[in-house]
């Protein structure tokens, strides 16, 4: 455990260990390649140590950083004290990314809790404040704060308190909304009051009454457990109610006296019977004997009737031409019906006229599109003749937005008066699925086109033998292409398989003459893999031969690599005057470099300049190997000659002699090999 909480020394000095131990480690592990015996337990050792070394550096850092979230946890207390809870809750926020101990942050999300609370209580008297002064939409965003503060308390740890502080401001916030929305439909009513258009203010103040009344019933809920807080709530919205209740009762006393007029009386019998243009003349006249104003707008809204219904019967008649095919009669019948709407709103405006209005507006707008969508889909088949097919599904994917655009003034209408547009929207549903089939048709003969097109690119590229580019030339043909183009792709991609390939092992080849090995072995291996990708999309017999000799290569040259280990191997054992596990090595070293040999033999039968290098090292090697065996049998030849020669009737200065032959020919030995 460190001391005094110097935790940057102690991580200082407990890093500096740690790299030590590693270097140390790193020694050990070289000496032992050469003496495992001599090193084993020294690494092992020093692991033991790099792993005690670890885990002190890890508890230190904990240390430091739980350290970090109690000052944090502290400064966030401080603050809290001085009312500053943004801060508060931002320290405790980094807190509890620091904190390891579970105890700790246990304490952290609990001041947390205590912080939220608080600075939700803040918000809410803010919100108290605002709705005092009757700034609804400020003091809404105030409890909404509230609001969001008291869940996260409560999120982090269960208080009742808390839990009631939620529901006052939950039940603010409801009554706040209501309110700015009662307040909206009462500037509506009034508007349209202005407007004339009683009925449909009534509707709004009763709508807005309705809802003035909810926010009371949720103002004398919360009532009941914090007086305090409802109290001028309450009172604001009793005053709100009987300013609604006197608008609706002005309101429903404005609406026009009927009364009873001969004329008006006779055009009504008059539109009963369809004599829509008698009834209009009877209306005329009526506007010009009176100039009372409720008679008068008894005229103007029986006039505006009548031309409505006459509207109406001229926009039936239109629909009845439709379905029998008579577009153009239908069409005229379309327009007058749109000018008798059109003046039956100059009179009075009514929602079932304005909707009568719209309905026919819809209807001719509809019928504009898909006239409009007919043109764009002619002159798209135009350009599909002459192969243009960007062009075309420019007219296409138009004219198909004309459709739609037609179909939703039909939908439009149909969800005001369904059998008006039900044939119409029979009608453009059929257009529409055939105008996305002939987009359909269209793109998969443009990206078919697309296709041929960059598989010529294709042949192009692989006739100057960019390769690469001619494999990504097909890649992307065969995104876009159909299933006989497909059969073109795979039959163009596997040739470019095998000649690229073939390239490949060709570089490798000369790269393996010239010295670069490693150079040689990478393209050897991407060789192989383009030959398999070939053999895969074409069965050829060209290719898989190819294949074949590239595999020889590569199982020789592994063959090979690993006859040099042992040869090397067995180097290393001569040199230290090991010569039966010398010659172990050699004899082992010599089997690799024959089967080595059997491959690239037989690769040169089917591709003899291919491998002739490959064949001339390998017996190269292995009559070097055959000589150093041979070498190494004569050194232990003369090994024994050393050992018995005997002192018998010659002097030390003899044997001295001899012995200096000996080892003089050991040298010569080495030397030659």
């Amino acid at each position: 455990m460190v001391e005094n909480e110097e935790y940057e020394t102690a991580l200082d000095k407990y890093e500096a260990a740690l790299r030590k131990y590693k270097e140390a480690k790193r020694k050990f592990e070289e000496g032992r390649r050469f003496r495992d015996v001599y090193f084993s337990d020294s690494v092992e050792a020093t692991e033991d140590r790099i792993g005690q070394a670890d885990g002190f550096l890890e508890r230190t850092r904990d240390e430091k950083q739980n350290k970090e979230a109690k000052e944090l946890l502290r400064e966030a207390k401080r603050a809290k004290s001085q009312h500053l809870y943004d801060f508060a809750v931002d320290c405790l926020d980094r807190a509890k990314t620091l904190a390891v101990r579970s105890d700790t942050l246990n304490d952290i999300e609990n001041e947390e809790s205590r912080v939220c609370s608080l600075h939700g209580e803040t918000m809410f008297e803010e919100g108290l404040d605002y709705e005092q002064r009757e700034h609804s939409e400020m003091a809404e965003s105030k409890f909404a704060r509230a609001e969001s503060l008291f869940r996260r308390s409560l999120r982090l740890m269960k208080n009742s308190e808390t839990r009631q502080k939620l529901r006052v401001v939950e039940l603010k916030i409801n009554g706040c909304t209501g309110v700015n929305q009662a307040v909206e439909l009462e500037n509506q009513a009034k508007e349209m009051s202005k407007n004339k258009k009683y009925e449909r203010a009534t509707k709004k103040y009763h709508a807005a009454l309705t809802m003035y009344k909810e926010v009371k019933e949720k103002y004398l809920e919360g009532a009941k457990n914090r007086k305090s807080y409802f109290s001028n709530s309450l009172n604001a919205v009793n005053k709100k109610i009987k300013h609604v209740e006197a608008a609706i009762e002005n309101t429903t006393q404005q609406q026009h006296n009927e009364e009873a007029k001969a004329l008006i009386k006779e055009a009504k019998k008059a539109t009963k019977q369809n004599l829509y243009d008698f009834a209009l003349e009877h209306l005329k006249s009526a506007k010009i004997l009176t100039n009372q104003p409720d008679t008068l707008t008894k005229i103007e809204n029986e006039e505006s009737n009548v031309c409505s219904l006459y509207g109406k019967s001229v926009f039936e008649d239109g629909l009845e031409l439709e379905k029998k095919g008579h577009s153009e009669r239908a069409q005229s019948k379309f327009k007058k019906a749109k000018t008798w709407f059109q003046r039956a709103k100059e009179s009075v405006s009514s929602n079932e006229l304005q909707q009568d209005l719209q309905l026919v507006g819809l209807k001719l707008s509809g019928d504009r599109s898909s006239a409009e969508a007919v043109t764009l889909k002619d002159e798209g088949v135009e350009k599909v003749k002459k192969e243009n097919y960007d062009s075309a599904l420019d007219r296409y994917v138009a004219a198909l937005a004309k459709y739609k655009e037609a179909k939703e003034k039909y939908k439009e209408g149909a969800g005001c008066r369904k059998e008006y547009f039900s044939n119409s929207l029979k009608l453009i549903n059929e257009q529409i699925e055939q105008i996305k089939v002939t987009i359909r048709n269209t793109e998969a003969q443009m990206r078919d086109a697309n296709a041929k097109v960059l598989i010529e690119k294709a042949k192009t590229a692989r006739s100057q033998n960019f390769y690469d580019v001619a494999l990504q030339l097909l890649s992307q043909a065969k995104l876009s292409a159909n299933q006989t183009t497909m059969t073109s792709i795979r039959k163009e991609e596997s040739e470019v398989c095998c000649l690229y390939g073939t390239m490949l092992f060709e570089e490798g080849l000369d790269s393996e003459k010239g010295g670069y090995v490693e150079q040689a072995k990478i393209r050897f291996h991407k060789a192989k893999s383009l030959l398999q990708r070939g053999m895969k999309l074409v069965d050829c017999e060209e290719t898989k031969r190819k294949l074949h000799l590239v595999e020889l290569k590569i199982g020789g040259d592994k063959k090979f690599n690993k006859a040099v280990e042992f040869d090397n191997e067995a180097s290393l054992c001569q040199d230290d005057e090991q010569y039966k596990e010398a010659l172990d090595q050699y004899d082992a070293a010599l089997g690799k470099y024959k089967e080595a040999k059997e491959d690239y033999v037989e690769g040169a039968k089917h591709e003899e300049e291919y491998f002739a290098h490959s064949v001339k090292i390998a017996d190269a090697q292995i009559e070097r190997v055959e000589d150093t065996v041979n070498e190494i049998n004569s050194v232990q030849m003369l090994q024994g000659q050393i050992s018995g020669l005997r002192i018998d009737n010659r002097t030390s200065e003899t044997v001295e002699d001899d012995k200096e032959e000996v080892e003089s020919k050991l040298q010569n030995t080495f030397i030659q090999r």
